[in-house]
């Protein structure tokens, strides 16, 4: 009697234990298809609507969102279409495709660089230093005047027509109303305005003045000179000399030498010898002993002619 209660009491564990092995496999799954279904409603992301190029710029017809249906969420996945719009595809996307970020490549990434150019235009870099790119105050947009500085001593340095040698050192004007498009590899303003120091400034400018940058780097000093984003004026032309900040030398008079006095020659000592034979006498004249003319004729001593 007391084998049968025992069985039955072990009986009734092993039913209550198996119960509650059921209802707790039956509880997890219920919460695993919720969840399931709670994420699958949960996710939505931006995918790509047709096949997209490496280096294409993103718009809004390239875009769409879709419903995510697996339990895990895509890693750096896109879920507003605004996010992607405007940026440019690293990698190529397939149609349909979930859009990630690393796919993209970022707002003011490089290879945006070449997007930003006019058809017809170039860009070209200049070196600049903390004094030229005006202490990190210059940034993209910005309007400038590109000056170039040529020193007397500097290689191949020719003068214009008529100008002295003191005015060797020179400033012109290259280019004028130039776009500066990026500094350093900012592309766009920095929204907060912090000057940032680059040590290159990347202009807009045609084929032409892209050679002209190019020689002036090479034979004189360039600077930049920042403008008012609304002036769009010419620029002075006018070459500036050094004589323009100093002035002009004054011309150095020499000193007169007085001029030697020609000495007068001196006027040629003659001596006259009166020579006396018998009784004629003639007078000859001699200089440093040389006889001079011809002897005067003879005459009678005492003056009486025989």
């Amino acid at each position: 009697m007391n084998n049968i209660r025992k069985l039955l009491i072990g009986a009734l564990v092993s039913l209550a234990i198996a119960g509650l092995f059921v209802f707790i496999v039956y509880q997890k799954m219920q919460t695993g298809r919720m969840d399931a279904a709670r994420i699958s409603h949960q996710w939505h992301y931006v995918a790509a609507t047709r096949n997209i190029a490496a280096g294409e710029r993103l718009t809004a017809d390239m875009l769409t969102t879709v419903d995510w249906t697996s339990t895990l969420p895509v890693d750096g996945g896109i879920v507003l279409p605004e996010k992607a719009v405007g940026r440019l595809a690293s990698f190529p996307i397939a149609g349909g495709m979930v859009v990630t970020e690393a796919l993209l490549a970022a707002p003011d990434s490089a290879l945006g660089l070449p997007q930003k150019i006019p058809d017809g235009m170039r860009a070209i870099a200049i070196q600049t230093d903390e004094v030229a790119d005006f202490g990190g105050f210059l940034f993209p947009g910005s309007q400038v005047d590109v000056l170039m500085t040529i020193k007397s001593g500097a290689a191949g340095a020719t003068m214009a027509p008529g100008v002295r040698d003191f005015d060797r050192d020179r400033t012109i004007v290259v280019l004028e109303d130039i776009a500066v498009l990026a500094t350093g590899k900012q592309m766009v303003p920095d929204p907060s305005g912090k000057p940032t120091t680059v040590s290159v400034v990347t202009l807009l400018v045609t084929p032409d003045d892209a050679r002209k940058v190019a020689l002036a780097q090479q034979k004189g000093i360039v600077h930049l000179a920042l403008r008012n984003s609304g002036d769009r004026g010419r620029a002075v032309r006018k070459a500036t000399y050094l004589s323009d900040l100093i002035g002009a030398p004054t011309p150095q008079s020499r000193a007169s030498v007085p001029r030697s006095a020609t000495p007068t020659p001196a006027e040629p000592t003659v001596e006259r010898l009166e020579i006396v034979t018998g009784s004629k006498s003639y007078t000859q004249a001699y200089h440093n002993n040389i006889p001079v003319g011809e002897a005067s004729q003879p005459t009678p001593v005492g003056g009486i002619s025989k």
